[in-house]
């Protein structure tokens, strides 16, 4: 289906707008095999932050799928819909 191309609401199995997935990396950060080191190191050092950075994997995708595909079309499609 071009990207241009719209479907009824009677088409329509499963309709995404909007869907977004970060996540948050923590560079320097201390890393404790114990809840208790994990407890210690906070206490001792509780103006020091780790450094942060957001990865968006996805942001604002958009797409419909059609009552009749199948879960691996919607995996064969997805992507093109996303680059629309």
């Amino acid at each position: 289906m071009d990207c241009k191309e719209t479907m009824s609401k009677n088409d329509i199995a499963v309709a995404v707008r909007g869907l977004s997935k970060s996540y948050t990396i923590a560079h320097n950060a201390a890393k404790h095999s114990m809840l208790g080191e994990a407890l210690m190191h906070r206490i001792k050092n509780t103006l020091q932050r780790a450094e942060k950075e957001t990865f968006w994997a996805l942001k604002d995708i958009e797409f419909d799928t059609k009552k009749a595909m199948s879960s691996a079309s919607l995996a064969a499609t997805v992507p093109v819909k996303v680059l629309c």
